[in-house]
């Protein structure tokens, strides 16, 4: 990517996001990453998948859906309903305007800013584990002006010890009085760049979360130092493999409806003897089908049939 990391820390995504913007939803998958969210308690919530396996799209989707206001989850228990369920109370900020959903003069939605990080070595400033920590801290501070440190500095190895302290402040000062929650989602565990000290991943998940946060994260299953997440002492991570076996007719699924929407853009449109094989040959690997749709797309009008059968 050719992204530039912005100022305050605050980096953009936008090529990316855009790249899954429409995705197929996974409904059995996304019913359970939505149920593993809804936990009271602090703790982190873990996708591990291999590549194509469909988690970095779980994580866009679910910051899409939060950000215009659309996000359902499976049913809240009773408590949640009395309080507006689970999603309509996340990201209630801290008194800032920003933090706080809006609507335009037409009474529409407007987005909400979601704290996210992607670990890309890609893009600059993207996987040190300290700017992975100034980032999220940066946007915090955004959406909770008042919960900022008056100590705060722009540094980013300050942000690794502010980060958890950050959290408990807006805990204890937003989101236990008014009932909230909040998720922070960081994809790209496997990506992050190893610290000075070795272990990198204490430089920006907290060694335990207070209640009411939750960090959503993703990673390859053979990523570096997974081993010291999967095995805190204090709140181990729940866990949604999206390797198991049980999610493999639901990754079928998801194959089948990326092809079918992508045969439209076609011209002619792809049969569906063709399409019964692009989904039979991705093998439920959703990254496959993805870079398969780019190759045909580049090549010249009415050449893409007949190669594709060569696959």
């Amino acid at each position: 990517m050719s992204s530039q990391p912005a100022s305050n820390h605050l980096l953009e995504f936008a090529a990316e996001r855009a790249l899954h913007a429409g995705a197929v939803p996974r409904a059995a998958v996304v019913k359970e990453r939505d149920r593993l969210l809804q936990a009271p308690s602090g703790h982190y919530v873990l996708l591990l998948g291999g590549p194509g396996s469909g988690k970095t799209t779980l994580l866009h989707q679910y910051l899409g859906h939060l950000e215009s206001g659309s996000a359902t989850a499976s049913p809240a228990p009773a408590s949640e309903k009395k309080a507006g369920g689970f999603f309509s109370r996340l990201f209630g900020g801290g008194g800032s305007a920003a933090a706080k959903p809006t609507t335009s003069s037409s009474g529409s939605a407007q987005k909400q800013r979601v704290p996210f990080h992607l670990v890309r070595r890609s893009l600059l400033g993207a996987a040190q584990p300290e700017a992975v920590a100034a980032s999220l801290v940066a946007q915090l501070e955004q959406l909770y002006p008042d919960c900022k440190s008056p100590a705060a500095t722009t540094e980013p190895l300050e942000a690794s010890q502010r980060l958890p302290e950050l959290l408990e402040r807006i805990a204890a000062q937003v989101l236990s009085p008014k009932q909230q929650r909040l998720v922070l989602v960081i994809d790209g565990l496997d990506e992050v760049l190893e610290g000075e000290l070795g272990n990198p991943l204490p430089l920006f998940l907290p060694e335990s979360l207070p209640p009411q946060v939750s960090i959503l994260c993703a990673a390859r299953p053979d990523a570096p130092y997974l081993d010291w997440l999967l095995e805190k002492a204090q709140q181990r991570p729940e866990l949604l493999s999206l390797d198991d076996p049980r999610w493999q007719s639901d990754t079928a699924s998801a194959v089948q409806a990326f092809w079918q929407q992508s045969a439209e853009h076609f011209s002619p449109k792809l049969s569906e003897p063709l399409l019964r094989d692009l989904c039979a040959r991705a093998e439920g690997n959703l990254l496959h089908a993805g870079l398969t749709r780019a190759l045909l797309q580049s090549l010249p009008m009415g050449l893409s049939k007949p190669f594709a059968a060569d696959l």
